[in-house]
């Protein structure tokens, strides 16, 4: 009995987005117990999203001698095609990152009650305990930092993943 390649590669794009679906709440607070169903489910996704038979039939058509030589070639082109989709992959990632850092940026101004009062309770936290109030003050923009570079990351990990799996919607044919 032969395995269809159509009901394996649909379902690695299913488990793709259901893992998706399931970032789409995180937050901040989220540790490895919340993260381990959505990776695991996404591995398993992974397994299935080249399917067997186009590793087989790729080479499958050339003589003997020329074998070895497409293989390397096939690697090859596999390994190049992994690499630059990581790097891609990280370029979105940076680039929302920084997007969403400078959104929540903007609203961080010295006439916001809120980052006022933020800011000097932590620089009096750390200026009691460091007795100088010019460190407590950096250090508490330091913090300030800190947590809206924490929030921009946080908002861009569930939006930067959609697009890798709503792009290949349809299973091949």
């Amino acid at each position: 009995m032969a395995i269809q390649t159509r009901p394996l590669s649909g379902s690695s794009r299913s488990a793709g987005r259901a893992t998706m679906w399931q970032f789409s709440p995180i937050t901040h607070d989220w540790s490895g117990a919340e993260l381990m169903l959505p990776q695991a489910l996404r591995g398993m996704g992974q397994q299935f999203a080249a399917p067997p038979p186009i590793v087989t039939l790729t080479p499958g058509g050339l003589a003997m001698e020329r074998l070895r030589l497409a293989s390397g070639l096939f690697n090859l082109m596999r390994n190049l095609g992994g690499a630059i989709g990581i790097a891609v992959c990280a370029t979105i990632l940076n680039d929302r990152t920084n997007l969403h850092f400078y959104r929540l940026a903007e609203h961080l101004t010295r006439s916001n009650d809120a980052t006022n009062s933020l800011l000097q309770g932590v620089a009096s936290n750390l200026a009691t305990w460091g007795g100088d109030q010019v460190p407590g003050e950096s250090g508490a923009l330091r913090q300030l930092w800190n947590l809206t570079y924490r929030e921009a990351l946080t908002l861009t990990l569930p939006i930067s993943s959609w697009p890798s799996w709503s792009a290949s919607s349809s299973p091949p044919r």
